[in-house]
């Protein structure tokens, strides 16, 4: 490695680049390497002049990486994110082993949480990280196994498996729909408290895209209460606040369980799905494989 040494003289470079291009700033990535920002901007340049290129453009508010950056930027994390799984393969070899599964609170309380019984029995060498998260993060960078994660299925850093389709339909309590019985026709909902998700970092389905799906368009909605976390939408749901959109495949086991009923049976299909995704970089972990076969037959179990 002496040439790569003549031309890189510190990995420290390295480090700084990688994360002044995924955050496309300085200062973040100063901040998440816990140095000062002058010393990124300095580690940057000098990669810069041993490199003979540019790699970034710089403005007064913001930097962005120059067409050899990107590449540049490709490769080092490729070569990073290799060297990141060696070295946790050894460190697992000394520790008992875990897997880091990612999603939303929603998924993991009303879906993953319920099956940890059979999760333990299934893998009784391995413990369990459950990372909820509000936004779609690096798996890498938060050190994840397997991810739930809603969107196309078009995520080139990872290894993409189907998980479930995103339906949805109304939910309600029991105890709801015992108070409120008219509810015949999807026009009827219109005049009942509706429970509203606004994510600020993804997008959902909303009442208004069911209420055009069914028929129902530019009527005036009489009541509704807003949130911006989908389990305490759900919760409010379960103690009888109103009726929210439930996605099929967290509901149906509480429908199924007498935790919920479907007032009215309009599912909606988007054009999203939910998928698990996989580090791409670096040999998945035999059992990071059979963890995923778990879930697609739990799920596939459903019915979904």
């Amino acid at each position: 490695m002496q040439n790569l040494r003549n031309i890189i003289p510190s990995a420290n470079m390295l480090f700084a680049f990688e994360a002044a291009a995924r955050h496309n700033s300085f200062t973040l990535a100063a901040n998440e390497l816990n140095v000062s920002q002058p010393a990124v901007s300095h580690a940057i340049k000098m990669l810069e002049k041993n490199l003979g290129v540019k790699l970034f453009e710089r403005t007064h508010r913001r930097i962005e990486l120059t067409r050899e950056g990107r590449r540049f930027y490709t490769d080092v994390q490729v070569g990073l994110e290799h060297i990141y799984y060696a070295a946790h393969d050894l460190q697992m070899d000394r520790v008992r082993e875990s897997i880091t599964i990612s999603g939303s609170t929603l998924f993991m309380q009303y879906w993953l949480l319920p099956k940890l019984n059979q999760f333990e029995e299934k893998f009784p060498q391995l413990d369990i990280r459950m990372h909820t998260t509000d936004r779609d993060v690096s798996l890498l960078t938060e050190g994840i196994d397997i991810s739930v994660r809603l969107g196309d299925g078009k995520w080139p850093d990872y290894d993409v498996t189907f998980f479930a389709d995103e339906v949805i339909y109304p939910v309600c309590s029991p105890e709801y729909i015992n108070k409120n019985p008219e509810m015949t026709l999807p026009s009827d909902l219109l005049a009942h408290r509706l429970l509203y998700v606004d994510e600020p970092f993804r997008i959902r389905m909303t009442w208004s895209d069911w209420f055009r799906r069914v028929g129902v368009a530019g009527r005036e909605i009489q009541k509704a209460i807003r949130f911006n976390d989908a389990q305490i939408c759900l919760q409010s749901v379960l103690k009888g606040q109103g009726i929210a959109l439930g996605w099929h495949h967290i509901v149906a086991p509480m429908i199924a369980r007498g935790e919920l009923v479907a007032p009215l049976y309009h599912p909606y299909q988007g054009s999203n799905a939910f998928y698990l995704l996989t580090p791409r970089i670096g040999s998945t972990t035999r059992d990071t494989k059979h963890i995923c076969e778990w879930m697609l037959g739990e799920i596939a179990a459903q019915g979904v």
